[in-house]
């Protein structure tokens, strides 16, 4: 289940990173860059909890537009200050999108709060961890508890089976 509720926000932050992130080969040839970028989706888990973290090599968070786009939203005033963790942060408020009009990649044009708000419906945490021109890693926190049962295991002939109460 945890799984199946992941899979639509695990599309939407590849095509954010394919999308927003990874330059064109020529671009990224002139910033020294190999020529095709690299998105890395893992999971892992840390004591309690599951972490799935999405790395790209991209150009990371355009802070300037995603400024520009909450002060013409109304998020922010211009004369208000915010750090870039605030500013990064802009992305997850429901339907941002720095994108003028959605393309075949970004899909139907909506933001990374469908991201955002499904890790908070399976009660985890989403952190955003972007350096200018050389990507964005997007972590995701997860409590194990959601993902784990008590079961008892039966061992027949040379199968072994796990039987759980759900």
């Amino acid at each position: 289940n945890i799984l199946t509720e992941l899979v639509d926000p695990l599309m939407h932050m590849l095509r954010n990173a394919v999308d927003h992130g990874i330059e064109f080969p020529e671009q990224r040839t002139v910033l020294g860059k190999p020529a095709e970028g690299r998105i890395e989706l893992t999971f892992m888990r840390e004591g309690n909890q599951v972490v799935v973290r999405c790395r790209d090599d991209g150009a990371g968070l355009d802070l300037v537009s995603i400024r520009r786009t909450a002060e013409q939203r109304g998020l922010v005033t211009p004369e208000q200050t915010l750090s870039d963790d605030e500013l990064s942060r802009l992305i997850l408020a429901p339907g941002f999108s720095t994108k003028v009009e959605s393309t075949q990649v970004s899909g139907r044009g909506i933001g990374m709060d469908v991201v955002h708000s499904s890790v908070l419906q399976l009660k985890g945490g989403l952190s955003l961890d972007a350096i200018s021109g050389q990507g964005l890693k997007i972590e995701i926190r997860l409590p194990a508890t959601l993902i784990s049962t008590y079961a008892l295991l039966v061992r027949a002939q040379q199968h072994l089976f796990a039987i759980s109460n759900y």
